[in-house]
């Protein structure tokens, strides 16, 4: 394909398996292929709520945030943020997170954050969880 041919790509968090019983299950990302969306990449998930696409300078590489909201053994997990390096999404970095239900990202007076909002903390057994803005350093949160 030529250079300025754009690839087009869906990522599906994927809460649970079909049993019900096990949160621990693979999130997909498809890629296009001019007929259909079809699966590129598995991405090892803990009751994923939510995939949050950006690209934190404006340009550059961009980054799939998977929000992880709960595993078989409880709330207070690390949820992943993966780096595209033109043929995969790699992971960049790994963040606590207490069911994570969602990740938004944003800019403010040319700074760069990216926000993750906690549902639970198993640890403390309270609802009473803040959620957490994480601020662009260059190269991570």
């Amino acid at each position: 394909s030529s250079s300025n041919t754009s690839s087009y790509f869906l990522a599906v968090a994927n809460y649970r398996d079909t049993t019900g019983a096990n949160f621990d299950v693979n999130s997909v990302v498809y890629r296009w292929s001019g007929a259909a969306f079809e699966a590129m990449q598995s991405l090892a998930t803990q009751g994923a709520s939510s995939v949050q696409w950006f690209v934190p300078a404006g340009l550059g590489p961009g980054y799939l945030a998977v929000a992880n909201f709960l595993s078989n053994s409880g709330y207070d997990l690390e949820s992943t943020l993966y780096r595209w390096n033109g043929t995969a999404l790699a992971v960049a970095q790994r963040i606590s997170t207490h069911g994570a239900n969602d990740w938004e990202f944003f800019r403010a007076n040319g700074n760069t954050y990216l926000a993750v909002a906690n549902y639970y903390s198993t640890a403390n057994a309270s609802y009473n969880i803040d959620s957490q803005i994480f601020q662009w350093n260059g190269c991570h949160f």
